[in-house]
C-alpha cells in the first residue's frame, strides 16, 4: 500500500497553490504588461476546477471475461476522457482492458479492479468504479457453510452481477420458500432451521435467469459436542511467529515508545515489516551511507524481541531517472525504478553487509520492493503493467544474487522474496512470471501478497459490518467465496505451488500487509469498538481454516498494517494502527504520552498473547 504520498498529498496541494498564489501576486506588481497573461492563467485554472466527472454504473460485477460498458459524462469542459484499468491507461491483461469508448472487457480471473476516467481538459478531474469480477454464475453467497441449532436463525447474504436483492428468489432444496421440514427462508436471506437435525442446502436463484445460482450447506444439529481430544492433531502446525504487523511510520517515533512496543510483543505480534529508506540511507552517492536511518529502528526492534522484515527500497535521488516516471501528487520519485539496477543491487548488499556486521545474523529476511504491480508503488516509463513487471524481474534478477552473495561472503544466512503484490488480480501474471523466470526463480524463498478487501467507494455507498445487498457487506467481502480472504490465499497457494523455484510445494508465503481498505478515509470497521476486533479474529480464522479447504499449509507470516502509522501535520485523515490516541473519531491519531490499544488490538492479544 502506497500510503505516505496519500496522507500527505492534500497538504502538499494545498502548499502549491499558496505559493503560486503568490507568484502570481508578485507579477502583476511587477510587469502590468502580463497582467492579461495572468488573468487568462487564472480563468484556465478555474474552468479545469470547475469540470467534473460522473461514471455509469458507479459498480459493476462482470464475470470473468465479460464485458462491461461505462460512461462518462463530462461537465464543464471538454467531454473527453482518458481511461485506465488500475491507473494503467487502456487497462493491462491481469486487470482487463477498456477501449477509448469506455468498453471494459474482464480479465480471465475473479478480483476486484478500479476503472478510472480522467479529464483530457483537467487531467486533475476523474471519476472511479469499481469492478467485482467473478466466476461462475456470478451469483455469490455467505457464509457458504453454517451450523445452526434447531429452530434456530442463520442469516444469509447473496449477491448476483446488476441485480438488486429483491431479484433474488430464495430456496431450500429447490423449494421456494422452504417449508417446515428442511427449514424455511425469508425475502431477505434469514434462514428458519426445522426442528429436526439434518443438512440441507439453500439457494439464492436469479429471477430473469434460474441457471444463475448460488447455494449454501446448512447443518442442523439438536446438541453440541466439544472434542477436545482433536487439539493433539499436528498436521497444520501454526508457528509461534506466524502473526505480526508493518511498524508504519517512522518519523512519528512510534518505535521509541518501549511501552506501546511492549504491548505489540505482549499481544503475540512477533514479525515486524520495515523499510530498508536506501534513498535515504545514501542520500547523495553510494560510498557515504547513513546508517543513523536504519539502525535505532533495527536496534529498538532486537531489544524489543521482534524479528525484522526488512522491505529492500527504494531509489535514492541521484539514481532515479531522468525523467523521472514518477507523476502525481500522491506519488514518491524515490518509487522509480533505478536508472541502472546492478548499481542499485550494491547499494541492496552494502546494507545487507551493515546489518551482518552491526546485528549478526538478526536481520535474515528481506522483500525486494513493496507494491510493484501497482503505478504509485513502482514507477516506469510509459506507465504499462508489462513495462511494471519487466522492470520488477530485472530489479529482482539483479539484487537477489548479490545479497544472497553477500550475506555468504558475511558468514550470514537470509531469504530473500516478493513480490508484494498490491492486488491479487495481477497474481496470475506476475507469480508465474517471478517463479518460471530463471533469473529470478532460484532465488524466490518466499512469496508475498496483500489484501484490503474494500473500498472508499464502497464505504461512501453505504457498507457496514453486515448490511444486507449492494453495496456488499465487509463481512460479505471477508469471505466472499471468490474474492475474500480464504480464496485468495488458495489462489496464491495455487500459483506458488505451480512455479520452478526451489522448494515449491513448500516454498513460504506472506499475507504481509492487510486491513479493511488501504485509504486513508473513515470505513465502518476498522478502529470500531465493536467491529475492528471481530473482523481481525475472523481474517485470522478464515485464512487458518483455508488447510481445510485443499490449501497445504498455513500461510508463514500474516501482518497486520499497521502499527502506528500517523503522520505529524497531517489532520483530517483516518490513519492505521494497533495502539494509538483514542478520541471521539477514532482516527489512530498518535500521542506517546496518551497511548493506548485501539480495539483491534485485542483480537491478537487475546487469541496470540
Amino acid at each position: 500500500m502506497q500510503k505516505r504520498g496519500r496522507a500527505i498529498a492534500p497538504l502538499r496541494r494545498a502548499q502549491f497553490r499558496i505559493a503560486q498564489f503568490r507568484a502570481i501576486r508578485m507579477t502583476l506588481r511587477k510587469q502590468s504588461s502580463v497582467l492579461v497573461a495572468v488573468l487568462l492563467f487564472l480563468s484556465v485554472g478555474i474552468a479545469s476546477a470547475q469540470v467534473t466527472i460522473t461514471l455509469n454504473p458507479p459498480s459493476a460485477c462482470p464475470v470473468v471475461s465479460q464485458q462491461q460498458q461505462f460512461q462518462a459524462t463530462v461537465s464543464g469542459g471538454d467531454p473527453t476522457v482518458i481511461w485506465s484499468v488500475d491507473r494503467v491507461n487502456g487497462g493491462y491483461s491481469a486487470g482487463g482492458f477498456i477501449s477509448s469508448s469506455g468498453l471494459y472487457t474482464a480479465p480471465t480471473n475473479a478480483a476486484t479492479h478500479y476503472i478510472k476516467a480522467t479529464s483530457v481538459a483537467s487531467p486533475t478531474s476523474s471519476a472511479t468504479a469499481e469492478v467485482t469480477v467473478r466466476s461462475g454464475s456470478g451469483v455469490s453467497m455467505m457464509p457458504v457453510t453454517a451450523s445452526v441449532i434447531v429452530s434456530g436463525t442463520q442469516q444469509f447474504q447473496a449477491r448476483a452481477c446488476g441485480l438488486s436483492p429483491s431479484d433474488l428468489t430464495w430456496a431450500v432444496e429447490g423449494i421456494v420458500g422452504g417449508n417446515a421440514s428442511v427449514g424455511t427462508v425469508d425475502s431477505t436471506g434469514m434462514y428458519t432451521a426445522p426442528a429436526s437435525d439434518g443438512t440441507h442446502q439453500l439457494q439464492a436463484i436469479s429471477v430473469a435467469d434460474s441457471t444463475k445460482k448460488a447455494s449454501a450447506t446448512v447443518k442442523i444439529f439438536s446438541q453440541i459436542r466439544a472434542d477436545f481430544g482433536a487439539r493433539a492433531i499436528t498436521d497444520f502446525p501454526v508457528s509461534a511467529g506466524t502473526f505480526g504487523v508493518q511498524l508504519g511510520f517512522v518519523f512519528n517515533n512510534f518505535y521509541k515508545n518501549r511501552s506501546a512496543m511492549a504491548q505489540l510483543s505482549q499481544a503475540g505480534l512477533s514479525p515486524m515489516r520495515i523499510d530498508a529508506q536506501l534513498q535515504s540511507i545514501f542520500p547523495n552517492n553510494a560510498t557515504t551511507p547513513n546508517w543513523n536511518v536504519i539502525d535505532p529502528i533495527i536496534s529498538t526492534l532486537k531489544a524489543d524481541g521482534f524479528r525484522p522484515l526488512v522491505v529492500m527500497g527504494y531509489t535514492p535521488t541521484w539514481l532515479q531517472p531522468s525523467p523521472n516516471p514518477c507523476s502525481g501528487p500522491d506519488v514518491q520519485p524515490y518509487h522509480a525504478v533505478p536508472a541502472d539496477v546492478n548499481q542499485w543491487a550494491q547499494l541492496a548488499a552494502a546494507f545487507v553487509n551493515h546489518m551482518d556486521t552491526a546485528f549478526p545474523g538478526f536481520v535474515q529476511d528481506y522483500e525486494i520492493w513493496n507494491e510493484p504491480d501497482n503505478a504509485p508503488g513502482l514507477c516506469v516509463p510509459g506507465n504499462s503493467n508489462s513495462g511494471r513487471l519487466s522492470s520488477y524481474l530485472s530489479i529482482y534478477g539483479a539484487v537477489a544474487p548479490v545479497m544472497k552473495a553477500q550475506a555468504t561472503t558475511d558468514g550470514m544466512s537470509i531469504r530473500i522474496g516478493g513480490p508484494a503484490l498490491t492486488n491479487s488480480g495481477t497474481a496470475p501474471e506476475w507469480i508465474p512470471a517471478l517463479l518460471s523466470n530463471p533469473n529470478t526463480a532460484p532465488y524466490v524463498e518466499f512469496v508475498s501478497y496483500h489484501h484490503y478487501p474494500t473500498s472508499p467507494l464502497v464505504q461512501d455507498a453505504g457498507m457496514t459490518w453486515d448490511n444486507i445487498g449492494w453495496p456488499e457487506s465487509l463481512a460479505f467481502r471477508t469471505q466472499d467465496p471468490g474474492s475474500g480472504f480464504t480464496a485468495i490465499y488458495k489462489k496464491i497457494a495455487d500459483l506458488v505451488k505451480a512455479g520452478s523455484q526451489p522448494n515449491a510445494a513448500n516454498t513460504p508465503i506472506f499475507l504481509d500487509e492487510y486491513n479493511t481498505t488501504a485509504a486513508f478515509t473513515s470505513d465502518c470497521c476498522r478502529n470500531d469498538p465493536k467491529t475492528a476486533p471481530l473482523w481481525n479474529a475472523l481474517v485470522m480464522q478464515d485464512v487458518l481454516n483455508s488447510v481445510y479447504g485443499g490449501v497445504a499449509r498455513v500461510p508463514s507470516g500474516m501482518m497486520y498494517f499497521s502499527a502506528q502509522n500517523w503522520f505529524p501535520g497531517a489532520g483530517g485523515a483516518y490513519f492505521f494502527c494497533l495502539i494509538g490516541t483514542i478520541n471521539s473519531v477514532m482516527d489512530c491519531a498518535y500521542d506517546a504520552a496518551n497511548a493506548q490499544p485501539y480495539p483491534q488490538y485485542y483480537a491478537y492479544n487475546l487469541g496470540l498473547g
